[in-house]
Formats: structure tokens, C-alpha cells, sequence
């Protein structure tokens, strides 16, 4: 039973949390749109939104818990988050070279990350409702989620990169639709 929408509780029956984490990469780069996307990916469990910071947002949710988005779009730091990155996982032994390339290519394209600190428990329904929302946000933005594990998925699911060199692509699709900023999103 998910009791994020509905039931109110006790403060005795409020369970510990702990805090988990992803991280957004998209080559979309307007601030005010990726506060609106993220803004409209969670009205429906949200209890109060705020916007603490030009980049930095905090959704309490309806059982009170905590989503916090921390956004950089400065060209600069994306650039140096995004060399750094690809620096890293060029370290991956993918077999499949030209896979990993492309990959690498995509990765520097980034402009802009989302950095994602929420809450859960031991409520798996809860915990795996939360991440579908954020996947949902992820395709809305054409992102890919990098998880704490450094895997790297594409916003449907498949995994793009992990650091033991598996990907779900051969080479084959065209997964990286991400190599331009579109402006009529």
C-alpha cells in the first residue's frame, strides 16, 4: 500500500528515512523550463514546493518527505562536469569501441545536470513509484540518470553504461537523440 497520496499518520508511525540519490544529464539548458518540468513531474504527491535558490528547488511531498533538485546550467561547470565525466568512463571496457564513442560523445554534450536527493524507506512501492516519476521527468527532459553504482541508463530503462563495460546498445539504435538543445520544449 503506497501512502504517499492519502493516509495521514501519526508521528510515531512516520518511518526513518534515508536519503538516496541520482543525477540528470540533459543538453537542455533553460533554468526556468527545467524548474517547470521537474515542478509539473510531481504536483500530483507534492504537499509545498520551493524554490530556495534560482537553482535550487526542495518538493515536501504529501507523507512529508523531502525531494531536493539541485540544477547547474552554467555553461562553464557543465563543461568541466562533462569532460570529467567522459574522461571517467572512457576508462570503461566496453568491447564494442565504437559504442563507447559514441557514448563519449553524447556525455559531452551535456548542459545541464540535475542533481536528485530523496528520501525513502522501507516502502518499495513508494521507493520504485518515486523513481518512475523521476524517470518520467528524465524522458521529458531526454536525459539520462546516472545511479550512485555509476551506471548509466537512458531515461526508458535500457542501461547505456556501467563500469564493468555493460550496455543494453550494440551500436545499432539511434538512442542519443540529445545533441541539440530543442527549443520548443
Amino acid at each position: 500500500m503506497i501512502h504517499l497520496f492519502h493516509k495521514k499518520k501519526k508521528k510515531e508511525d512516520i518511518p526513518k528515512w534515508i536519503e538516496e540519490g541520482v543525477t540528470l544529464y540533459s543538453c537542455k539548458s533553460d533554468l526556468d523550463k527545467l524548474i517547470s518540468k521537474i515542478e509539473d513531474s510531481f504536483w500530483a504527491i507534492q504537499r509545498s514546493c520551493d524554490r530556495e535558490e534560482e537553482n535550487h528547488l526542495t518538493i515536501q511531498l504529501k507523507d512529508e518527505s523531502l525531494i531536493n533538485f539541485h540544477i547547474t546550467t552554467k555553461a562553464d561547470e557543465m563543461e568541466a562536469q562533462a569532460k570529467g565525466m567522459a574522461n571517467f568512463f572512457s576508462q570503461v571496457p566496453l568491447a564494442q569501441l565504437e559504442v563507447r564513442e559514441i557514448i563519449l560523445q553524447q556525455i559531452r554534450m551535456f548542459k545541464s545536470s540535475i542533481g536528485i536527493r530523496f528520501q525513502v524507506n522501507e516502502d518499495t512501492e513508494r521507493t520504485q513509484l518515486l523513481l518512475g516519476m523521476i524517470h518520467r521527468l528524465a524522458k521529458s527532459l531526454d536525459a539520462f540518470i546516472l545511479y550512485p553504482s555509476m551506471e548509466l541508463y537512458h531515461f526508458d530503462g535500457r542501461l547505456v553504461l556501467s563500469l564493468d563495460g555493460r550496455s543494453d546498445y550494440q551500436g545499432d539504435e539511434n538512442i542519443f537523440m540529445l545533441d541539440t538543445e530543442d527549443k520548443t520544449w
